[in-house]
């Protein structure tokens, strides 16, 4: 009779780590729910910026 009930405690108990478990693992963390720090703004001009990469791998195809 203890060995039955030593076991079923034993399987609520590892049930119940189980769920914490995976409880756990699919929360989201705080740094997930605070608002995201925004970049600094950079100016960005096409002609400075855009066009060098565009004349250096794009024009001679397209």
């Amino acid at each position: 009779m203890f060995d039955l009930s030593l076991r079923r405690f034993s399987q609520a108990g590892l049930a119940f780590l189980l769920i914490t478990a995976t409880t756990a693992a699919y929360a989201e963390s705080p740094d997930a729910t605070s608002p995201e720090k925004s970049a600094p703004s950079i100016d960005v001009d096409f002609n400075r910026d855009i066009r060098p990469i565009l004349s250096k791998n794009c024009f001679h195809c397209h």
